[in-house]
């Protein structure tokens, strides 16, 4: 009787300590990101900056969120975002313009403009990492300007 007492009040004591240690199954992951090209010359004399949130959800699953934009004298270049999902197995899936800003100059403030949330979901492929990059490019020419890229590792999956 003095053993289940003892064996009772271990167990209640030990439980709020395994639930500190260990991560809950659904928990999401976030990391900021900050991309923004260099200034350009002639004819692209602007500049592309997306700046947010990735947030791995699991394996197979991350979500971009945040701002773009494009900072210019009037080049005909907009902003865009391109990606590039890398699977664990080789190959990948790619997507330009996922968001951009080709308004052209007219956001003087400097916050940009939120773009709709990307989700990139490819189960039942795991995501090794996301190869994200914000793009100046002129639709009109397909020119492309300057990039900015970096590469994010899925926590669930390094």
């Amino acid at each position: 009787m003095l053993s289940r007492r003892i064996w009772a009040g271990l167990t209640v004591l030990a439980l709020p300590l395994t639930l500190l240690v260990a991560p809950a199954a659904n928990a999401s992951v976030a990391r900021s990101f900050d991309l923004r090209s260099e200034w350009g010359s002639e004819p692209h004399n602007g500049q592309a900056h997306a700046w947010g949130t990735l947030t791995w959800h699991n394996t197979t699953k991350v979500v971009v969120t945040g701002r773009i934009n494009d900072i210019c004298p009037g080049d005909n270049y907009g902003a865009y975002i391109e990606y590039r999902a890398y699977y664990m197995n080789g190959g990948y899936a790619t997507e330009f313009g996922a968001a951009y800003d080709a308004g052209g100059c007219r956001d003087e403030g400097g916050d940009g403009k939120a773009f709709e949330p990307i989700e990139i979901a490819v189960s039942p492929r795991w995501i090794k990492y996301l190869h994200l990059c914000v793009v100046e490019f002129d639709r009109q020419t397909q020119d492309y300007g300057n990039t900015d890229c970096e590469n994010y590792y899925n926590p669930y999956t390094s």
